[in-house]
């Protein structure tokens, strides 16, 4: 099997490469950007690439989007976890959690494939907790 995917990151589809080899399939790598609206749902930013790239990008093509939600903070920072990273980065993070005892949090991916004129979403979940200091590098 082969499909396209489309990221502009190529960290990521050097992994998405590597764990779909292990099932026998073919990754092209579309490097392209494209437009994210902004919606606390991954499955929603997903879905939404999804439609505006169909007729882009030859099918079947998947997308990724990914997150972490933090439940002391009500799932922040979730689909928006790489602008807060980049402006306030762990530190930041780490006081906004400041004399919170509760530091579950799950990681979450959200893989929107296009196919045969649909668009599925998958979902993958990773739990863990904050840690109260950086840790690292």
């Amino acid at each position: 099997m082969r499909v396209r995917f489309i990221s502009s990151n190529p960290h990521k589809f050097a992994e998405v490469r590597e764990i779909l080899a292990r099932f026998s399939v073919e990754v092209e790598w579309v490097r392209m950007e494209y437009p994210e609206i902004q919606s606390d749902s991954l499955e929603e930013v997903a879905v939404e690439a999804c439609l505006w790239l169909r007729g882009r990008v030859d099918e079947p093509f998947f997308v990724e989007d990914a997150g972490l939600f933090i439940e002391a903070l009500q799932g922040f920072p979730g689909p928006y976890s790489s602008y807060v990273f980049r402006t306030i980065g762990n530190e930041g993070i780490l006081k906004l959690m400041d004399g919170l005892s509760n530091r579950s949090a799950v990681f979450r991916s959200v893989i929107g494939l296009s196919e045969g004129g649909s668009v599925k979403t998958f979902l993958g979940e990773t739990p863990g907790r904050i840690s109260d200091s950086p840790r690292g590098g």
